[in-house]
């Protein structure tokens, strides 16, 4: 027999727990942005040359500095948010040494005191290292950031100044 079942089981397990590591570690960062992005806990979560890319809506921001400081300028204007995200497909190198993963994201929020939707997609790549898996590179693709009120067929992007 061939195929993932001929692989021997401590392997096949090392490939589970590995993308369930990634998993978790995709759930706190939801978590950490939905409870005012505690920015102690935050960088934790990405490799020290990590780039999180919001393009041009939301920007680009290299290492755990400026990471720090895009989520401390988000902080200060979402009041509130609660990040869905779904059909997660993560694919894992044979070696276990690096994934990629895609999440789809559906976020309630309220912004400037506005209430607002926010849709899109994140692309990201995941490295292993001391202490478990962690974001090497995000990519937010934003497909909508509307007012709750008109939606996206009115209005598909919301200024966000």
């Amino acid at each position: 027999m061939t195929g993932p079942l001929s692989a021997p089981l401590e392997a096949r397990v090392a490939r589970l727990e590995a993308l369930d590591a990634i998993r978790a570690l995709q759930m706190a960062y939801v978590r950490f942005c939905d409870a005012g992005f505690p920015l102690d806990r935050i960088p934790e979560l990405f490799t020290p040359a990590c780039v999180w890319d919001g393009g041009g809506l939301l920007g680009r921001h290299a290492g755990h500095a400026e990471l720090r400081r895009h989520f401390a300028d988000v902080a200060a204007t979402l009041e509130w948010s609660l990040h869905y995200i779904v059909s997660g497909d993560i694919e894992l190198a044979d070696d276990l040494r690096s994934a990629r993963s895609t999440w789809y994201l559906w976020q309630p929020l309220t912004i400037y005191g506005t209430a607002a939707w926010h849709m899109g997609r994140y692309r990201e790549r995941h490295e292993p290292g001391p202490g478990g898996w962690r974001i090497s590179d995000l990519v937010l693709t934003v497909d909508a950031f509307t007012p709750f009120d008109r939606g996206w067929v009115a209005q598909r992007f919301m200024p966000l100044a």
